[in-house]
C-alpha cells in the first residue's frame, strides 16, 4: 500500500498546483497509469489538468464504476480490493468540468494467475550416458503473464538443478542434458519435477514427475554441432522483454556466438551461456531485424536465424495541445500519429464533431472558425486505432475577450530640452486582468527599469502603461538617439492575444541644433559664487582705502556747483583756522591763571 500513499501525496500536490492557476481551462487527461497485471488489488491513477478542478469518472468495459465496499474512488485514483477474474477488462477515466469533457486512452488490465499441474503418476524414462536427452515439462499450466526463461526450474527431489552448459532449460520448460552422465539417474525413488514461477502472484507450482534412469553407454564419439532447440520467428510489443535461445549439442561442446541485426553486440544485449540465450530488456523498434546464432566446434558449424518484429506502441498527440484565443479567431489542430496508416476520429467534449459548419475536419486536421466565448471553450480528442490498439490524445481551446486598447497620439513631437509622453491603457478579459503587461521597445531593445536609456522614464507602478521622454539633461549628440519608433506590446501572457502599438517620436523643429553647452562643459554654480565673493571683497577694500585718504586732508577739489552757490571753501577754511587759534589762546590763558 506504500505505492498508493505516494500516489495520493503526488495527486494532492498536483491538485494544489492546478487550483492556484485560477484560469478557466477545459479538462485534459495527461495519462492513466496502472500495472498491466494485477494480483490482490487494482491501483490506477488518472492524471488530469483543468480549472475548475475536473471530476473523475471511471469506466470499465463501457460501464461506469461506482463506489462499493471493494471499489474506492478518490482524487483521480481507483483502488479495487479482493479482485477476481471478473475484474479483468478495459478501463479508462473521464474528466469533466464546467468547460468540457475529456477521457484517457483505454487500459486493459489482466489478473495475474498461475494454474496447477494436473495430478499424475511419475513417468519412467531411460537414457544412456554420453547421449543427449530431454525431459519434457508435460501438461505445463497456463500462466499470466507468460513465464520467462528464468521462471522455469527443475528439481530432483527437493534440490533445484542449477542451469549450466550441460544441463539447461528451454522456453517451453523442457530440461536438456548435453549429454547425460550416470550421475543424472534419480536415486532413492526421487523424481525430476518441472516447476513454473509467476512473478506477479509470487506463486510456484510443480508437476510433470519423471523418474530417470541412466545406463552406461559406449564411449562418446566426436560430433559436429546440432540444434536441439531454438526460438522461432517472434513478434512482440515495444517495451517487452526479448528472449532468444539456441540450444546446441556437439562434442566437443560447441561455442555459441550471437549476431544481432547491427552486426555486433552492445550493452543492451545480455548473453547467458548457461541458458544459450540472448535477451534485451524493454525492446525498441530499433531492435527489430534478423538475429543469428552460430555454433562451432572442431567438427563443424551450424547457424540459425530468427526474425524479430517489434510492434511500436500506438502514440498520438494534438498540436497545439493548449490554445487560448481571442474571439473571432480561427485555429487549426493536427493529430500527429507515429503510424501513418492508423485510423483517426475527432471528438469534442468526448462526442463526435457533428454537423457544426464552423468546424471542419479531415483525417488528421480539425479547424475551428470564428471562435466565440464561451461556446467554443472545450476539450478536443483525437482517437487513433490500428490492429486492436487504441490511443486517445487531447487538447484544450479557451476563448477569451480580445484586448481593447486606448492610446495617446501615435505621433509625438518633442522640443529639444522638453518632454514627451506616451500613454496606453487596455481592457482585457476579466479572467486575465491580473496578467496584463505593457512592454515597451525602442531601437529593437526592451525598455526596463534596469536598462533605461538616458532621457527615458517608465512608471512601473502603472504597469509601464506610461512612458516619459525627458530631454532636459541630454547632450546635443544624445537628442537624436531617442527619436524614432517606439512600440508598446500589450499582453496577458498569451501570444495569440498580444497587441502591438507603434509611436513615432520626432523633434518639433526639424534640423534644430541644441546650442546649450554640454553638461560636462558648463561652469559649476559654486564657481560663480566664489567669483562674486572675490569681487565684493575687492570693492570693499577700495572703499576703505578711499576713506582713509580723505580723512588725512590735502587739496580740496572745489566743483563748479559750490562756486555757483557763492561758497569759497578756501576762504572759509582759513577763517575756521583763525577761530581755532583764538580758541587755543583762551585755553592757554586759563591754564596760566590756574598755575599762578
Amino acid at each position: 500500500m506504500a505505492w498508493y500513499h505516494v500516489c495520493v501525496v503526488f495527486c494532492a500536490l498536483s491538485v494544489f498546483s492546478i487550483s492556484t492557476a485560477l484560469k478557466p481551462r477545459p479538462p485534459s487527461v495527461s495519462s492513466l497509469t496502472s500495472q498491466d497485471f494485477f494480483n490482490d488489488y487494482i491501483a490506477a491513477e488518472c492524471v488530469v489538468t483543468g480549472y475548475p478542478l475536473p471530476s473523475i469518472t471511471w469506466v470499465k468495459d463501457g460501464e461506469v464504476l461506482n463506489i462499493t465496499e471493494r471499489i474506492a474512488l478518490k482524487q483521480g485514483h481507483i483502488n479495487i480490493t479482493r479482485v477476481t477474474v471478473a475484474d479483468e477488462g478495459t478501463y479508462y477515466c473521464v474528466a469533466t468540468n464546467t468547460y468540457g469533457v475529456s477521457r484517457s486512452s483505454p487500459k486493459t488490465l489482466t489478473k495475474s494467475d498461475l494454474f496447477r499441474f494436473p495430478t499424475e503418476m511419475p513417468e519412467e524414462v531411460m537414457g544412456y550416458a554420453g547421449e543427449n536427452h530431454s525431459l519434457p515439462c508435460r501438461s505445463r499450466p497456463d500462466s499470466k503473464p507468460r513465464p520467462a526463461l528464468k521462471d522455469f526450474n527443475w528439481y530432483l527431489g527437493k534440490s533445484e538443478i542449477p542451469h549450466s552448459r550441460r544441463i539447461t532449460v528451454d522456453q517451453l520448460g523442457n530440461l536438456h542434458f548435453l549429454p547425460l552422465t550416470v550421475n543424472d539417474s534419480a536415486k532413492d525413488n526421487a523424481t525430476y519435477n518441472c516447476s513454473v514461477f509467476n512473478a506477479e502472484s509470487r506463486a510456484r507450482v510443480y508437476g510433470s514427475p519423471t523418474k530417470l534412469t541412466v545406463k552406461s553407454g559406449e564411449k562418446p564419439q566426436p560430433r559436429s554441432p546440432r540444434l536441439v532447440y531454438y526460438t522461432e520467428n517472434t513478434t512482440l510489443n515495444a517495451g517487452d522483454w526479448l528472449e532468444l535461445q539456441c540450444i546446441v549439442d556437439g562434442l566437443p561442446q560447441p561455442e555459441v556466438t550471437w549476431i544481432p541485426p547491427g552486426g555486433s553486440l552492445s550493452n543492451r544485449h545480455k548473453v547467458d551461456r548457461s541458458l544459450y540465450s540472448l535477451s534485451v530488456r524493454k525492446v525498441k523498434k530499433t531492435d527489430e531485424g534478423i538475429y543469428a546464432c552460430k555454433a562451432k566446434n572442431s567438427g563443424g558449424e551450424v547457424k540459425q536465424t530468427i526474425q524479430v518484429t517489434v510492434t511500436e506502441e500506438l502514440i498520438s498527440h494534438i498540436d497545439p495541445m493548449m490554445m487560448v484565443l481571442p474571439e473571432g479567431s480561427t485555429q487549426e489542430f493536427q493529430c500527429v500519429v507515429n503510424e501513418a496508416d492508423a485510423d483517426i476520429a475527432w471528438f469534442i467534449n468526448d462526442k463526435p464533431v457533428g454537423e457544426d459548419k464552423r468546424i471542419n475536419e479531415s483525417r488528421d486536421t480539425l479547424v475551428v472558425n470564428n471562435v466565440q466565448k464561451p461556446r467554443d471553450t472545450f476539450s478536443i480528442q483525437c482517437h487513433v486505432t490500428k490492429d486492436n490498439r487504441t490511443h486517445v490524445s487531447d487538447a484544450t481551446l479557451t476563448v477569451i475577450e480580445p484586448i481593447q486598447i486606448n492610446a495617446s497620439d501615435s505621433h509625438v513631437d518633442i522640443v529639444p530640452g522638453g518632454k514627451g509622453h506616451l500613454n496606453v491603457s487596455a481592457t482585457v478579459d476579466p479572467d486575465y486582468k491580473d496578467d496584463l503587461k505593457y512592454i515597451w521597445h525602442h531601437a529593437n531593445f526592451e525598455l526596463k527599469t534596469s536598462n533605461l536609456d538616458v532621457g527615458i522614464q517608465v512608471y512601473p507602478q502603472d504597469g509601464f502603461s506610461h512612458l516619459t521622454i525627458d530631454t532636459s539633461y541630454l547632450k546635443a549628440s544624445e537628442f537624436s538617439n531617442i527619436m524614432g519608433e517606439y512600440v508598446c506590446e500589450v499582453t496577458v501572457g498569451v501570444p495569440q492575444t498580444t497587441r502591438r502599438l507603434k509611436f513615432t517620436v520626432t523633434s518639433k523643429k526639424a534640423g534644430y541644433t541644441l546650442h546649450r553647452e554640454p553638461a560636462s562643459a558648463r561652469m559649476p554654480y559654486w564657481w560663480l559664487g566664489l567669483v562674486g565673493a572675490i569681487l565684493l571683497v575687492i570693492v570693499l577694500t577700495l572703499v576703505i582705502i578711499y576713506m582713509e585718504i580723505r580723512n588725512e586732508g590735502g587739496v580740496y577739489l572745489v566743483d563748479k556747483w559750490e562756486r555757483q552757490a557763492g561758497h569759497d571753501p578756501v576762504k572759509e577754511l582759513a577763517e575756521e583756522n583763525k577761530m581755532q587759534e583764538l580758541n587755543r589762546s583762551d585755553e592757554n590763558d586759563d591754564i596760566n591763571d590756574y598755575q599762578e
